[in-house]
């Protein structure tokens, strides 16, 4: 009799079928694409603020704590990690279909002194970090999300440091929110609020789409809910909301503010 081996056969056909769906989402798709070519623009955004810029001993010898802080190592270190960070997104990029990098050109304020481009730059390693946290809820491959996560606590270790240099109170005694976190659409939208970087990008990549619907951030978790352009960590306020809580990245001391 036959109906054995072909049942069987038919079952490890199934079988087979089913792991190839499962799999699917093994290797990053076409649905990755934006997010990859989001990653891409951040990176590259950041590292190209550091190269806007003559890092030097002679540039910041005047800035706070320049005795003890190691600034030119740290910073051609942080620079390098930057540049790695780009290839990284250009390798996952590589690993999708249809990938381009963005033709993105950057405009940055100038850096009148060491001061101004040390607080500016932790200013945009912190953005981004919440930038690329808020973007773990749009991916749909592991490996995907494994490099998001690896570049968002390469940027917070980067921005905490430049904090720490500029005697700025990292933690908060009252904070109430796990780290900060921005949706793309947010981060692309025009405004000088913390995490928004629409002025600098100007179009040059778009925001991708989260694969189960849009998320709202609150200040613990994500839930699937109405439309969020933007997001933060410390409140599940939409773009309407006030721009106090949803954006606020690390405050200072008495001495200054981190915006």
């Amino acid at each position: 009799m036959r109906i054995l081996p072909t049942l069987s056969a038919l079952m490890l056909a199934g079988a087979a079928t089913t792991a190839a769906q499962n799999n699917s989402f093994c290797t990053p798709s076409s649905g990755d694409v934006q997010v990859a070519q989001y990653v891409w623009a951040l990176e590259w955004f950041v590292q190209q603020y550091y190269a806007s810029v003559p890092v030097n001993q002679t540039f910041l010898s005047s800035a706070l704590n320049s005795s003890n802080a190691n600034y030119v190592s740290n910073l051609q270190g942080i620079d390098q990690q930057n540049r790695l960070g780009v290839r990284a997104a250009q390798q996952l990029g590589k690993r999708t279909s249809n990938f381009t990098a963005p033709g993105c050109n950057f405009t940055f304020p100038a850096a009148n002194s060491s001061e101004v481009f040390l607080t500016t730059a932790q200013a945009y390693e912190s953005n981004v970090s919440a930038a690329l946290v808020g973007l773990a809820g749009y991916t749909q491959a592991p490996e995907v999300s494994f490099l998001i996560a690896r570049l968002a606590a390469q940027h917070a270790g980067h921005a905490a440091y430049l904090a720490t240099t500029q005697e700025a109170v990292v933690f908060e005694s009252n904070v109430t929110s796990l780290v900060r976190a921005y949706d793309p659409n947010y981060v692309l939208s025009n405004g000088t609020q913390p995490g928004q970087l629409g002025r600098f990008f100007k179009g040059c990549v778009s925001a991708p789409q989260p694969p189960c619907g849009n998320l709202t951030i609150g200040p613990l978790i994500a839930t699937p809910g109405s439309n969020s352009s933007s997001s933060s960590g410390s409140s599940s306020s939409t773009a309407s909301s006030s721009s106090a809580s949803g954006t606020a990245t690390i405050m200072g001391s008495s001495r200054r503010n981190f915006w």
